[in-house]
């Protein structure tokens, strides 16, 4: 069912040529601007200025001439600048082409190894999480490479594989499932290749940005976590696509994170359960949606690249799984948060498919208890 995919990707770029006719894209300052200002601020020496909370919005109203949009933060560790650096070395406009286009390749290649070339072509321009990473310049192509990109290369070579997840660790919260899943599986090799990524990423930047960088990142953090608590409002709006954010519609905040604290439990154990290397990887993916506290509809590529490894096990359910991304697309008209249950659905899933397959433990996990 390709053409399912195919429209999917048609609806994508036409809701970006209606931005355009209305002069709402690009919107400047965009998401991008975060990562291009953070990237200028690293080649300066001041890279602890992107961790200034509302001084950072104004440093990239200025950068731009324009007025400070409010709100844009750049929540990453400082490893995130050694990645970054580069883009700060060209004019907005390259730099975000040059953001932009390795990743979707990297995503497009990934499902190409899946699928076919016309179903991966339609994924990358999926409307959802494909065509909002570049709506608003975002990573969510890289997060899909690196979380199942990574996972997939357990099979070939552990090392990539970990190296693959520790990069991944530059979003901590999309890669704590994935950490597990290195542990549930008894990926050693692999486990000690992503944390020795991390630690690696984590001295070199303390050495190239000066120590200090680590105590502006942790006070920004702390900032940062402070504004995204206080806004409710924005919260159970629809921006987050988390539980936390369905929940505290209704409940007491000190009672939605029991709630929520619960029902990634649940997810968890349900994940485990999976066996198979394709489908143990989609619910992998799954459950990182169901038990993130921080998730925006950018970062669900993660469950489109999914979609793939699906299909890949049973192609005649790729009509249905175009039908639940497509939902996740209803965001754009409605600002409902719907991301949830379309994780839950794919967990799901890929739990029953694995049960009523029979299929074996992942191929990965077969070397591991060998070894």
């Amino acid at each position: 069912m390709r053409w399912a995919w195919i429209m999917l990707a048609v609806l994508g770029l036409a809701w970006l040529s209606f931005l355009c006719q209305e002069g709402e894209w690009p919107a400047i300052p965009a998401d991008f601007s975060a990562y291009w200002g953070g990237a200028k601020l690293a080649l300066a020496g001041e890279a602890g200025r992107a961790y200034s909370g509302a001084g950072f919005d104004d440093f990239l109203g200025e950068l731009h001439e324009a007025q400070p949009r409010g709100g844009l933060r750049f929540p990453y560790p400082p490893s995130m600048f050694l990645l970054l650096w580069p883009l700060g070395l060209l004019p907005f406009a390259a730099a975000w082409a040059a953001f932009l286009i390795p990743g979707m390749a990297a995503f497009f290649l990934i499902a190409r190894r899946l699928t076919d070339p016309v179903t991966a072509a339609g994924m990358t321009f999926a409307i959802g999480g494909p065509i909002h990473s570049i709506q608003m310049g975002q990573n969510g192509f890289y997060v899909a490479a690196l979380l199942i990109g990574g996972l997939l290369m357990l099979q070939r070579s552990k090392p990539v594989a970990g190296i693959a997840i520790g990069v991944l660790a530059i979003k901590p919260h999309l890669a704590v499932v994935a950490i597990f899943a290195l542990l549930a599986w008894r990926e050693w090799k692999a486990l000690g290749w992503a944390i020795a990524t991390v630690l690696a990423l984590s001295l070199l930047s303390a050495i190239v940005f000066g120590p200090n960088i680590w105590v502006d990142f942790l006070r920004g953090s702390f900032a940062f976590a402070g504004e995204v608590v206080s806004s409710k409002d924005t919260l159970v709006m629809g921006m987050h696509q988390t539980f936390i954010a369905l929940l505290l519609r209704n409940l007491d905040p000190n009672l939605a994170l029991i709630v929520h604290a619960a029902i990634a439990v649940i997810a968890l154990v349900l994940c485990f359960q999976v066996k198979g290397r394709e489908l143990s990887i989609v619910a992998v993916a799954a459950t990182t949606f169901i038990v993130t506290p921080y998730a925006y509809l950018y970062d669900t590529a993660v469950l489109v690249l999914a979609c793939a490894l699906v299909i890949s096990v049973d192609r005649r359910l790729s009509l249905v799984l175009a039908i639940v991304i497509s939902v996740t697309g209803l965001w754009f008209f409605t600002l409902i948060n719907v991301v949830t249950f379309v994780a839950l659905a794919m967990l799901l899933l890929a739990w029953f498919k694995s049960k009523s397959g029979q299929r074996r433990e992942p191929e990965f996990v077969q070397t591991a208890e060998a070894k």
